[in-house]
């Protein structure tokens, strides 16, 4: 019975220990692609992945991706608080999507990035995927215009997924 015991113990460790090296590798070798959120007290931006496996996905803050080039579907949404006075208070919201190439590389992490571009509305940004740690932007840089978003958005995205 000792022998089995210690058998058990000893398939079960080399279990445990080949599941933990397991998951090292696979955090090794995909890259990571961090949704990003910009607050002040009068608006929210949120720029997220929102397409994976060709459908479109919820806000989560990581997904992880393929090393090599990627086409990546970009949501962005700004939530403007329009009516201090109110109680909720009244947001506008306005949203649009960028189409961005990157080429990943094992192991790093990024993140999704954007500067407002001055004008009258402030509702122009571009948008990139920089290296987390170094800031290097490794995308092509997209020019959007934030808008209303439309009627029927899940079906366009939906779409957009599939076609990416």
């Amino acid at each position: 019975m000792k022998i089995q015991s210690s058998l058990l113990i000893v398939a079960l460790g080399a279990l445990v220990s080949g599941c933990s090296s397991t998951q090292e590798n696979i955090a090794q070798t995909n890259a990571v692609i961090k949704n990003t959120a910009f607050e002040t007290n009068l608006e929210k931006d949120l720029l997220h992945v929102l397409c994976k496996g060709k459908k479109p996905v919820k806000w989560v803050q990581n997904y992880s991706f393929e090393a090599g080039k990627q086409s990546v579907l970009v949501k962005v949404e700004n939530y403007s608080r329009i009516n201090m006075t109110e109680v909720p208070l009244q947001k506008e919201v306005r949203s649009t999507y960028a189409q961005l190439t990157v080429d990943l590389v094992d192991g790093q992490n990024y993140i999704i990035n954007r500067k407002r571009v001055n004008s009258d509305d402030n509702l122009n940004m571009t948008v990139w995927i920089q290296n987390e740690e170094t800031g290097q932007i490794v995308s092509n840089k997209a020019d959007v215009t934030l808008v209303k978003p439309k009627v029927l958005e899940q079906d366009y995205e939906a779409r957009a997924c599939r076609a990416s």
